[in-house]
């Protein structure tokens, strides 16, 4: 491989993917060091390195998913000729909360569906429901049995590996006997 010692990286196969080997394709993230320094693989996802890179690194990132530790148990197997999990990336958070157009104030117990799946309700306070999304788009809906029976909906895109807050805004049309002005 031209260098001393090298870490693989499989990551499982997606299905676009034209790389397929036993399942898996190199890894395209990268390990970050205490010091700033980031370590990435070659085309073969391999990390070239004088030392094991597991022993340093402290996190595992990848374009479109939330950074991880690594795994102590992952730094205690490597070098074992097992297949071993460095860490788990977990996908980005929408931050979801239906508000009134007018006045921006929160709609309580509203469900929240991304993609059809439910993500929660707003609760009593009409608070943020974190629905965890890939990158790419989406389709969010926001039921209330009262105030939309039909559900809105809304088209959301991810774009990168940090949370964001969406908010979600009830037509004017449908505040009747929502919001009343005081006198």
């Amino acid at each position: 491989h031209g260098c001393d010692g090298f870490l693989p990286f499989p990551i499982p196969l997606s299905e676009s993917s034209d790389e397929i080997k036993h399942g898996y394709v190199p890894f395209q993230g990268q390990l970050e060091l205490p010091n700033g320094d980031t370590l990435r693989p070659n085309s073969q996802g391999c990390i070239c390195w004088q030392r094991d890179p597991l022993q340093e690194a402290e996190l595992v990132s990848l374009p479109g998913w939330r950074s991880a530790c690594v795994s102590r148990e992952a730094v205690k197997a490597h070098a074992t000729a097992r297949l071993i999990e460095v860490c788990r990336l977990k996908v980005p958070i929408a931050e979801v909360q239906l508000v009134t157009k007018c006045c921006g104030a929160p709609i309580p117990n509203v469900q929240i569906l991304a993609d059809g799946e439910n993500c929660g309700s707003t609760g009593m306070l009409g608070g943020q429901v974190h629905c965890p999304l890939k990158c790419g788009d989406h389709t969010l809906r926001a039921i209330h049995p009262l105030v939309m029976p039909d559900g809105l909906s809304s088209p959301l895109t991810m774009t990168s590996a940090t949370s964001c807050g969406v908010q979600l805004e009830l037509p004017l049309e449908r505040l009747h006997f929502v919001c009343v002005a005081p006198p």
